[in-house]
Order: C-alpha cells, then structure tokens, then sequence
C-alpha cells in the first residue's frame, strides 16, 4: 500500500513540483490550494502525512494542523 500525502499550499507552481516528484517516488498525493480546504480533506480521509505551507491567506498551515 502506496503511503498518502497531503500538501497544501496556495502556489500552484509549488503543489506542481511537489506532487511530480512525489508520485515519481511512489507516493500516492493529493493536493490543498489553502488550508481550510486541507482541513476538510483530512476530516473526509486520514493521510500518512501532511506537507504545508507555513504562510497562507485565509488559514494559514499551523492553523490548519491546530485544527
């Protein structure tokens, strides 16, 4: 079984390269534009392990872990 990852961040260009390389490693990804969305997400579906951005507009990625 392929290990989950979340990553959450509002740059595009960053959730791109992320999520390439990742997969290219053979994780499964999915992908948050910000962290209100990241914390319905995990809410809906457990992940092995959450990469986020710090620094985001609305709710911001220690704010979402918190959540």
């Amino acid at each position: 079984m392929k290990a989950r990852i979340l990553v959450v961040d509002d740059d595009r260009a960053h959730l791109t390269m992320l999520t390439a390389m990742l997969e290219s490693w053979g994780y499964e990804v999915e992908t948050a534009p910000d962290g209100s969305d990241a914390v319905e997400m995990v809410r809906r579906k457990a992940y092995d392990v959450i990469l986020t951005d710090v620094r985001m507009a609305e709710v911001d990625g220690i704010e979402a872990l918190r959540r």
